[in-house]
C-alpha cells in the first residue's frame, strides 16, 4: 500500500511539473502597453565577463566598462546600444565606479595603490585619461553621482570603521568631505533635485542637503535599490521585499514580497518593475514578470510570467526617454519601450 501511494504521488508530481502550468516563455514578455527586444551586444569582450558599468548619456550615446584584472576597456555606443567600440584603459587598478557627465567628460574611481583616493578623468570621451590622486583621504571613492549642476559626489570608503560623503564643485579636481560617520557603512548614494539620499547601514535612510546637512533620518530596511521621485515618494528594495512611501517616510507600505528591480518610478510613467516569481516545479530557472503600478497605488498589475530573464540577471537599467529604457542583462542590451 505504501509503495502504491508513493508511486501515485510521484506520478502527480511529474505530471504537474510537466504540465502547461510549468511551461513558460523563455523570451522576455513585456508588460501591457510595452514592447521589449534585444537590440545589441557589448562585443569585443570575454563572454564570461560582463561589463561592470553601463551608462547612457542620452538616447544614442552611452558607455560601458569592462573591469578585468589585465584587460580594462571602455566601450562606447553612438546608436542607442546596438553597436559598441572599445578603447583600452591604460591603468591596472581595481575600479570602483564610473560616471560621465556628458559625452566627453567622464570619471572612474579606483583603489590605486591604497595610499588614498584616486580618480581617472577624461575630457575626450575616454581616448586619454589623467590619474588624479587625493592622498588627504584615507581610502578610495565609490558610488559616483552628480547633481543638476554637474557637481560630483561620492562615498568615501563606505565599508569600514570610517566612512564619509565627499563633494567636488570643480569637475573632480578637488574634493571636500561633507558628511562622515564611524562604525557603519554607506550605500546607494542618490542625488535628486537639491537633496542627497543614501542608506546608512541597512536600517536607516539619510536625507541631506547638497552640503551634507542631515534633513531627515528615516528608519527603513533595504540595501538593494533606492528609487526617489522627490522628498515624498521613495522606494527602498530589500533582498526579499519592496517598500514604498508617499509621505516622506512617515509610513511605508510593502508592495511586493520577493526580490525585484525597479525600472522606473516617476510621475509620468508610474511604477515599472521586474518581479521575482520563484520557481515552478523542477525548472532550474526562476520565473519573473514585469509589474506595473501607480505612484500612489499599493498594487501591481503583473504581466505573463517568463523564464530566462531573472531579476538577478538584470544588472543595469538606463532610462533614455519617457517610457523608453535600455536593460543590460550580462552583455546583452534590451530595449523596453512604451507603445
Amino acid at each position: 500500500m505504501y509503495l502504491k501511494n508513493f508511486l501515485f504521488l510521484l506520478i502527480i508530481c511529474v505530471s504537474a511539473c510537466t504540465s502547461d502550468n510549468c511551461i513558460f516563455p523563455d523570451t522576455p514578455i513585456p508588460p501591457a502597453g510595452y514592447t521589449i527586444n534585444k537590440i545589441g551586444l557589448i562585443e569585443d569582450i570575454n563572454p564570461s565577463q560582463s561589463a561592470d558599468e553601463f551608462q547612457m548619456i542620452n538616447s544614442t550615446v552611452g558607455y560601458a566598462l569592462k573591469n578585468e584584472i589585465e584587460d580594462k576597456r571602455l566601450f562606447k555606443t553612438e546608436d542607442g546600444g546596438a553597436n559598441w567600440n572599445s578603447t583600452v584603459i591604460p591603468f591596472n587598478f581595481s575600479i570602483e565606479s564610473m560616471l560621465f557627465t556628458d559625452e566627453n567628460n567622464g570619471y572612474i574611481t579606483h583603489q590605486g595603490d591604497d595610499s588614498g583616493a584616486f580618480i581617472l578623468k577624461t575630457t575626450d570621451g575616454g581616448t586619454t585619461w589623467e590619474n588624479l590622486a587625493f592622498p588627504e583621504f584615507p581610502t578610495h571613492f565609490r558610488n559616483l553621482v552628480k547633481d543638476n549642476n554637474n557637481n560630483l559626489y561620492a562615498i568615501l570608503g563606505g565599508l569600514g570603521l570610517y566612512t564619509a560623503l565627499v563633494k567636488s564643485t570643480d569637475a573632480g579636481l578637488s574634493w571636500n568631505e561633507i558628511y562622515n560617520v564611524e562604525d557603519t557603512f554607506l550605500s546607494l548614494l542618490t542625488a535628486v533635485d537639491d537633496r542627497l539620499y543614501f542608506k546608512q547601514s541597512s536600517d536607516k535612510l539619510q536625507v541631506t542637503d547638497l552640503e551634507g546637512t542631515v534633513l531627515q533620518s528615516i528608519p527603513v530596511e533595504g540595501n538593494e535599490q533606492l528609487s526617489v521621485i522627490d522628498e515624498n515618494n521613495i522606494i527602498v528594495v530589500n533582498q526579499y521585499q519592496v517598500h514604498k512611501t508617499t509621505d516622506g517616510g512617515a509610513t511605508w507600505i510593502k508592495i511586493f514580497d520577493n526580490a525585484a528591480r525597479v525600472i522606473d518610478f516617476s510621475e509620468t510613467n508610474g511604477l515599472l518593475m521586474l518581479l521575482n516569481k520563484d520557481y515552478c516545479g523542477d525548472n532550474p530557472n526562476e520565473l519573473s514578470a514585469f509589474g506595473l503600478g501607480t505612484v500612489n497605488g499599493t498594487t501591481l498589475e503583473e504581466s505573463e510570467s517568463m523564464i530566462d530573464f531573472e531579476t538577478w540577471t538584470l544588472e543595469n537599467i538606463q532610462k533614455i526617454g519617457e517610457g523608453h529604457y535600455l536593460l543590460k542583462r550580462g552583455n546583452d542590451i534590451f530595449e523596453l519601450k512604451k507603445l
